[in-house]
């Protein structure tokens, strides 16, 4: 019997049990991807939509300094608040990786009232990510 999710899983798997390919089962997991597509796709990749992205990786070789983070901090709220504005309490941390003194972490936490549960995404940006 084959189950149904609510967006395919990215990068795309094929799924040999339940249907073509693997997908998301959870409102959570929809959400949780949709954000990170919207940090990581860069303005004007986005076929009809020349705005939508952060572009997180065009930070890869700035200077690491407060006005670097605060960019960075501010393009991410004001993406999720045009493409993603149901997300709530949204905090955005910014640091010096732990592993590798090239990389900087980055937390967006959020709060999704519909479902009443907070979450967050981690990303890492280093000259081995890109």
């Amino acid at each position: 019997m084959q189950t149904q999710g609510f967006s395919p899983l990215l990068p795309l798997t094929v799924d040999v049990i339940e249907g073509p390919y693997e997908s998301l089962k959870t409102v959570k997991d929809v959400i949780k991807q949709n954000l990170k597509m919207l940090v990581l796709t860069a303005p004007g990749e986005r076929i009809m939509i020349p705005n939508y992205g952060v572009g997180l990786r065009s930070y890869l070789f700035s200077q690491y300094t407060d006005l670097t983070k605060d960019d960075i901090r501010e393009r991410i709220l004001e993406q999720v608040s045009l493409y993603m504005p149901f997300l709530q309490d949204m905090e955005v941390k910014i640091s010096e990786s732990l592993e590798d003194n090239n990389a900087i972490a980055v937390r967006i936490s959020y709060f999704v009232s519909a479902l009443g549960q907070q979450d967050f995404i981690d990303f890492a940006l280093s000259p081995q990510s890109s």
